[in-house]
């Protein structure tokens, strides 16, 4: 086994082909998961164990004190149970974990106190981790939106990916990874940067825009996609399409049941981005409420 190095693997064109190449690094990337200690965050843990695992990172946890209503923090107190205490339940069920699946895990923990989103964003900037993993509780009837101040707040202003992982997400093997997108040659690099993901995971990478109706010009950075990504393609690792919807957000909808999606990615300078996450009671979509999403904050 190799110790102290990292592999990772990446596309890369040679000549007039893009192949898939390892490369080593002597740095372990992050996963930044920020946590309530309240529970509700049960398989929005079990999907960080699993992406740590896969993709070879370390797990920091991060408690915001007074990031919890009087009342949870009530019942940690007379429950006995402190944050370092809870904090280092999360770090041994992480080895519990690695025990079990015969791999590594690395763990590490910060407490902060102040405001929630604040020092989530503090410390990204400080560790510059591959994704801040963030669990939602779903739906709030009270305010018609699907996430609540602090996810939205990083979602916002965060300069990392960030992974808005659904309460009621179950995880199971990734295999389908799907990016929605307005269809620009911009979509290039974040391509590339999924394909590396998906080979981790041996899964498929489906590009797809949704629009009204049929225009000419995103048939043509489609075909653009296509002759760039040819290989990927013909060995049926990607997928490049197009579809019609009066919804943007039906229409993701749609093509996330047919393709059996198990992670959307969208970047957050999408025109449908807002949309994608503020939606009204009438047109709440299940997805919401299952599937993890992966949010780049490109510009």
């Amino acid at each position: 086994m190799v110790t102290g190095w990292h592999l990772w693997l990446k596309w890369q064109r040679i000549s007039k082909f893009n192949v898939l190449v390892v490369v080593y690094s002597d740095s372990m990337s992050i996963i930044l998961f920020p946590t309530d200690l309240t529970g509700y965050a049960e398989n929005a843990y079990q999907y960080i164990l699993h992406l740590a695992d896969k993709l070879r990172a370390k797990i920091v946890f991060l408690y915001v004190e007074g990031q919890v209503n009087k009342s949870e923090a009530g019942k940690l107190e007379k429950g006995g149970d402190s944050v370092h205490k809870l904090m280092h339940e999360l770090k041994f069920r992480a080895a519990d974990f690695a025990y079990k699946h015969d791999c590594e895990i690395v763990t590490e923990h910060m407490i902060t106190k102040g405001d929630a989103a604040d020092e989530i964003l503090k410390a990204a900037n400080k560790l510059s981790p591959m994704m801040i993993a963030l669990s939602t509780k779903g739906y709030n009837h009270r305010t018609t939106k699907h996430i609540g101040n602090t996810t939205a707040t990083v979602l916002r202003e965060s300069k990392f990916p960030v992974l808005v992982i659904p309460e009621q997400a179950m995880y199971k093997s990734v295999q389908n990874i799907a990016l929605a997108t307005a269809l620009d040659e911009k979509d290039e690099s974040l391509i590339y940067k999924l394909m590396i993901t998906a080979a981790v995971f041996n899964a498929k990478v489906h590009v797809f825009h949704v629009e009204a109706r049929k225009t000419k010009g995103a048939e043509q950075v489609a075909d653009y996609l296509k002759l760039v990504f040819k290989y990927p393609l013909q060995v049926d690792k990607l997928e490049i399409s197009t579809l019609q919807s009066k919804s943007v957000v039906a229409g993701i909808e749609r093509y996330i049941k047919q393709h059996t999606v198990d992670l959307l990615c969208i970047e957050r300078h999408k025109a449908f981005f807002p949309e994608l996450f503020d939606i009204k009671m009438s047109e709440r979509k299940s997805f919401h409420e299952t599937i993890p999403t992966l949010v780049y904050a490109t510009v």
